[in-house]
């Protein structure tokens, strides 16, 4: 693959993706200032990302979104727990101006005391909607998981971290975090990195210098016993997650728990499936989450059931992790989920705004690892790592079980 790797005088990183045969180009900014840099105010960064589309300093929000979609283009912003991203997708002519227009976002947002006001009443009645959606299991479970450490709010917020927030402190988090050293833009298509460079340089010429701010590392917390924790919701289903902490990006062991993840939830073949929805009955839908962050991370088992099923539905998990650190896996069952891996990461790889977000991610975090290498890396398990980190990671006696549902 075609990457090449510059960093700007203001310590800016540029990665660029040349995909000769694209006649669409991704343009992808990166900057450490997600949710786990919120401090005293959980959703502080979530309402940064809102505040940047309100318009800037030279145009109105209904500017941008015009100049991009009379293009045929996008537009748009995430926030996540360790990074904030806003990114366009145009055709490859088109990406002077989209990167004018992310610069203009990123450097000049208006950030005005009015706008302020109304979109936090946006992000509260976004907050008040979200206890009722599927993302209040993962929130409930993170804050058991965390304990005080700040990866345990969710992406969102909450109530009480917004309720004072003021327009001077979201500026300040504004200029410390939106600085070179704490940024990388990936550019990703029909065009190449010479041309991509030259863009880049003049539009964010004017993007602060500054040295990168990491997070303050977080260790994986201790859990000796189970931890439950329950929100109670008027619905059909009881939806549980039954996890524990695991590691972060540059782990050894990370490569291994990938493999247990999808021995245990690659879908309709993986263990829990065959088991617990397949053999028993127990369960309406079942699978194998994870997530890795930069210094830490979880597995997980996500399982909607019946209200009376729970109590079997986690006694099934647990003897499925008991069986892995007991019994392992099979060289079968590590080739078929080698293989779900590199399928499943290879169509990731199809388009150019999901490549733009594997290696702008990877970079933000010092991770970069093209296609080859990222197989190389799950193709190196075996049976007996597999074995190791179940008995290391898979505890039947010290996980968190958050629910939500009806008791």
């Amino acid at each position: 693959m075609d990457y090449q790797q510059t960093t700007l005088s203001n310590g800016l990183r540029l990665i660029t993706i040349h995909r000769p045969e694209a006649r669409t180009v991704a343009a992808r900014f990166f900057v450490r200032a997600g949710s786990r840099y919120d401090g005293d105010h959980p959703g502080l960064a979530h309402m940064l990302e809102h505040m940047l589309f309100k318009g800037t300093q030279q145009r109105t929000s209904q500017e941008i979104f015009s100049a991009i979609e009379a293009r045929g283009g996008e537009i748009n912003a995430h926030t996540t727990r360790e990074y904030l991203s806003l990114h366009t997708v145009t055709l490859a002519a088109d990406l002077p101006l989209a990167l004018t227009l992310l610069a203009d976002l990123i450097l000049h947002p208006r950030l005005s005391q009015e706008d302020f006001l109304d979109e936090k009443l946006v992000v509260l009645g976004e907050l008040e909607q979200s206890r009722d959606r599927g993302s209040a299991l993962y929130d409930l479970f993170s804050r058991n998981l965390w304990g005080d450490s700040s990866l345990r709010n969710p992406v969102t917020g909450l109530v009480e971290g917004l309720r004072d927030l003021e327009i001077s402190t979201l500026g300040e988090f504004h200029r410390q975090r939106f600085v070179g050293g704490n940024a990388v833009l990936v550019i990703c298509g029909g065009v190449g990195h010479d041309e991509a460079l030259a863009l880049a340089r003049g539009a964010f010429s004017d993007f602060p210098p500054g040295p990168e701010q990491r997070p303050e590392f977080i260790v994986a917390p201790a859990i000796d016993t189970p931890v439950g924790a329950h929100l109670e919701r008027d619905t059909r289903h009881t939806y549980m997650l039954l996890g524990v902490p695991t590691v972060g990006l540059k782990h050894p062991q990370r490569s291994a728990l990938k493999i247990i993840e999808l021995v245990l939830g690659m879908g309709a073949s993986g263990r829990l499936y065959q088991q617990l929805r397949e053999t028993s009955g127990l369960v309406y839908s079942v699978n194998a989450v994870s997530s890795v962050y930069e210094d830490c991370g979880y597995l997980a088992v996500h399982a909607a059931c019946a209200p009376e099923n729970l109590t079997l539905v986690q006694d099934a998990i647990l003897d499925e992790w008991l069986a892995l650190r007991e019994a392992g896996i099979s060289e079968a069952e590590l080739k078929t989920a080698q293989g779900n891996y590199a399928g499943t990461l290879a169509r990731r790889f199809e388009t150019n705004l999901s490549l733009a977000g594997i290696f702008g991610i990877e970079a933000l975090l010092h991770q970069v690892e093209p296609f080859e290498k990222a197989i190389a890396r799950i193709n190196g398990v075996t049976p007996l790592g597999v074995q190791e980190a179940a008995h290391q990671y898979l505890n039947e006696d010290g996980y968190v079980l958050a629910t939500v549902g009806s008791t």
